[in-house]
């Protein structure tokens, strides 16, 4: 009983203590979630805005849409199809925004030409050693550096610190401050990019506009032209998390980068942009759990809620429910022949017919009043046309009833005969009477 109670207080009141982990969902509102930044876009672009979450939306916005197509995720990794879609979206003049630590090379490629020769990689989890990047350079190592630690160490791929420091290149003199905190304490955190040497040994072909730099040594915002569009790169999508949003300056950040956005429709793509297997893996690289993953749907989590409260309903009344337990009793004897038996002994001893007509005529009376509300402490010569009057019969037969108590009371003739006739009378009247 107490396991539960305290199971289903903590399910409870979980959602008012914050949830520290970097899981970059669109429709929470939990220190590293997108609530905030997609409701920036919501009202900012309002009818314009849509959020794609079905295989015909995307078709339908990748076919005939026009705007700006938005990907922000901790990971995006997109069926040759869906990049087919998308580039024929960007070539008709729209723009594309990808925010994510894993940027899919095939995408890069078909749209700068360019082979990489990598494969995925895990995205990099803090203060891991590698030499790999966020942009899926997972393989990929300084051929000038591989046995020289020194100049490996030149060629950061991504940053490991507490607070990144965020410059845009058109905005020399402005700079945005994200601090990454756990439970009010400042912790180290990767940020990821590509250091300058590397942006410019795959940009000799200048397809990589740089936009933005951060602790002005890696690039992580930048553009690429395809067609009549671009596309634009952002490999930190947490500088788009709630907990910034609470300074100034975090709104003021997205709003520098709405200002990146094509004309048109803003469609917030949820469909196809998913972790692959390998990658279904929070940033302390640990699998989320069974509760976590319930309560982060919305339908299982309600589920959960109700089979919660209903069993502890249940175990508070499920006592009060239960019947107590009756006692053992003998049936109920019908008494009535037995009280009649002694009621007939009781007159029959008294030897006194008068006793038991008076019985009798107490209960006419008591008849009349409440059947005809008549008075019936009236004389005999007054009452008895009102009694044939409301019961339909003649006077005649009321004044026999009368009659024969007068005889049972005064008269000479046997009483036993009297009270029977008497009976017969009052047996008739409430026989025939309306």
């Amino acid at each position: 009983m107490t396991l539960l109670v305290g199971t289903i207080f903590y399910v409870i009141n979980r959602n008012k203590s914050y949830e520290w982990n970097v899981n970059l969902r669109e429709d929470s509102y939990q220190p590293y979630d997108l609530g905030f930044f997609r409701e920036v876009l919501s009202e900012t672009f309002k009818d314009d805005f849509e959020l794609i979450k079905k295989s015909t939306q995307f078709e339908l916005a990748a076919d005939s849409g026009y705007g700006t197509m938005v990907y922000v995720e901790d990971g995006i990794k997109l069926s040759e199809d869906h990049i087919e879609k998308l580039l024929g979206f960007i070539d008709r003049g729209n723009t594309a925004f990808f925010s994510s630590d894993v940027i899919p090379v095939k995408l890069i490629e078909e749209i700068t030409g360019v082979d990489f020769n990598v494969t995925y990689s895990e995205i990099i989890s803090p203060k891991q050693e590698s030499n790999a990047n966020s942009f899926s350079l997972a393989n990929y190592q300084i051929e000038e550096s591989t046995s020289d630690n020194d100049d490996e160490e030149s060629h950061n791929l991504y940053l490991v610190d507490s607070v990144a420091h965020v410059k845009f290149l058109d905005q020399d003199t402005i700079s945005y401050t994200f601090k990454f905190i756990q439970k009010d304490s400042l912790e180290e955190f990767t940020w990821h990019g590509m250091d300058s040497v590397i942006f410019d040994n795959y940009n000799t072909e200048e397809d990589f506009t740089p936009i933005s730099v951060l602790n002005d040594s890696l690039i992580y915002y930048f553009s690429m032209n395809y067609g009549k569009g671009a596309l634009y790169v952002h490999l930190n999508p947490i500088l788009f998390s709630n907990i910034y949003f609470k300074e100034t300056s975090g709104f003021n950040y997205a709003n520098r980068i709405l200002e990146d956005f094509n004309e048109g429709h803003v469609y917030y793509n949820q469909h196809y942009t998913y972790l692959s297997a390998g990658y279904n893996k929070d940033y302390n690289g640990n699998r989320p759990s069974a509760l976590t993953f319930m309560l982060k749907h919305k339908s299982l989590k309600w589920t959960l809620y109700t089979i919660l409260i209903l069993s502890l309903l249940y175990v508070l009344f499920s006592f009060k429910r239960r019947l107590p337990v009756i006692p053992y009793f003998n049936s109920p004897k019908n008494t009535s022949v037995n009280y009649v038996k002694a009621l007939s002994s009781f007159y029959l001893s008294a030897k006194d017919h008068t006793v038991l007509a008076e019985e009798m005529m107490a209960n006419f009376r008591h008849y009349l009043r409440n059947r005809y509300r008549l008075n019936t402490t009236l004389k005999k010569e007054e009452l008895i046309p009102l009694i044939a009057k409301n019961s339909g019969l003649p006077e005649v037969d009321v004044s026999i009833i009368f009659d024969k108590e007068f005889k049972i009371n005064f008269g000479d003739d046997s009483k036993s005969k009297g009270l029977i006739g008497l009976y017969k009378a009052l047996e008739s009247f409430y026989l025939n009477c309306k």
